[in-house]
């Protein structure tokens, strides 16, 4: 008489691996569609695009304008590129100014602390005979722009000058959802790298 014994799971339950991988799509889920995304869902690929290069993956982030000079209103338009083989990010930012005032840093403030980030200067033209276009670059550790668009408060970027300094701040709104998204964002590349 044949044994009636059947090798392998025992009915209604999932082999050990399907049950890691049903975990790990879960966990990302949760790490990539926090808890303010719930009301309306982002496209992140809005907001930054990636590239294989030989000394390892490219990520840039699409221009960012939604911070303004406190008297002036003026924009500050800044994008962010970061190489997975490095350690700091390049930040690449232009302001606007009715004189030519070049940038000595760039400040990322927060709440609990502040960063302080040396400028180059790209260039400095003058636009429509009104305004002068400042472009700037810098370089910030991957993991203070994490800590900087992690705070729950909008914060502040100040450009320091040889004379004088110009704050630049955004609306609660718009850091809750665009703070929140880069956030994010940086949080995937940091797991990655």
């Amino acid at each position: 008489m044949a044994n009636d014994k059947r090798e392998g799971t025992p009915a209604g339950t999932f082999p050990l691996g399907v049950k890691r991988e049903i975990s790990l799509i879960i966990l990302l889920l949760i790490a990539f569609f926090p808890s303010s995304f719930t009301g309306s869902a982002q496209k992140l690929s809005n907001y930054y695009t990636a590239a294989i290069m030989d000394s390892g993956m490219l990520y840039f982030f699409f221009p960012l304008d939604d911070f303004q000079e406190d008297v002036s209103r003026s924009p500050l338009i800044f994008d962010i590129s970061y190489l997975s083989s490095r350690d700091s990010a390049t930040v690449n930012f232009s302001y606007f100014l009715s004189s030519a005032d070049p940038a000595v840093s760039l400040v990322l403030r927060t709440g609990e602390g502040e960063t302080v980030c040396k400028a180059t200067k790209l260039f400095i033209d003058l636009e429509n005979h009104q305004k002068w276009h400042h472009r700037f670059s810098t370089t910030v550790l991957l993991s203070d722009l994490a800590y900087f668009f992690r705070s729950v408060l909008p914060p502040e970027i100040l450009i320091k000058t040889k004379d004088s300094h110009y704050t630049y701040t955004i609306k609660k709104c718009r850091w809750k959802k665009h703070g929140s998204i880069v956030s994010v964002i940086i949080e995937m590349i940091q797991t990655n790298s």
